[in-house]
């Protein structure tokens, strides 16, 4: 409860200003590169322009933070400190030994990243399409 609870705080923040609402943007990645809508809502901070005074912008915002809850809601998609969504294969060819997973993981500069230690692994409610 006390990370749903940090995880609608944060939403909740996220609109408060003109950088918190680009750093969503770009983190969530709500628009393409080619439309630069944190560079926009950034941009309109410098000249003293808000962006919650635009409907369009308003909305776009207000339509992103509805996207998180939504899967906050049905999804159970609440952020994990340090945590990862993983999408897991059979290990066929018998290299990994009794209770070891691979994971290919890389740092935010795009560097390999090896991890060594205790995981804890829960399965995710997932609809598959044999399912």
């Amino acid at each position: 409860m006390s990370l749903q609870d940090d995880a609608l705080r944060r939403l909740q923040d996220s609109s408060g200003s003109a950088h918190l609402a680009a750093n969503f943007l770009r983190k969530r990645g709500i628009s393409s590169p080619s439309l630069k809508l944190p560079w926009l809502f950034e941009s309109l901070y410098n000249l003293k322009l808000d962006f919650r005074d635009d409907p369009f912008l308003a909305r776009t915002m207000e339509l992103s933070l509805l996207i998180d809850l939504r899967d906050m809601k049905y999804k159970g998609r609440i952020p994990v400190p340090k945590g990862v969504t993983l999408v897991g294969v059979i290990d066929e060819t018998k290299f990994l030994e009794e209770d070891e997973i691979y994971v290919n993981m890389e740092d935010e500069e795009g560097n390999p990243m090896v991890y060594e230690g205790r995981v804890l692994i829960t399965r995710s409610p997932v609809h598959h399409p044999g399912a």
